[in-house]
């Protein structure tokens, strides 16, 4: 299986949606905004509601692949 991309820190902007983990049944999160090598996360539950995802290192971020995105569109 190929490394999945990780995303570059000049790329990460708010709104942007990666995940954290290579996992298929990872948590999709929004990038709310970035504070030097820090990004800030937001997940959405199955309510609409927004929630605290935490604080990262940007070298973790990583795009999402069609199988993550698949499972996070079915509100799993």
């Amino acid at each position: 299986m190929a490394k999945q991309k990780r995303v570059d820190l000049k790329d990460i902007k708010p709104g942007l949606q990666v995940v954290v983990s290579e996992a298929p049944d990872t948590q999709l999160y929004d990038v709310e905004a970035v504070e030097g090598l820090n990004v800030l996360l937001t997940y959405t539950l199955n309510d609409g509601r927004k929630v605290d995802g935490g604080v990262i290192d940007y070298s973790v971020c990583r795009v999402p692949t069609k199988a993550q995105l698949a499972y996070n569109a079915k509100g799993a």
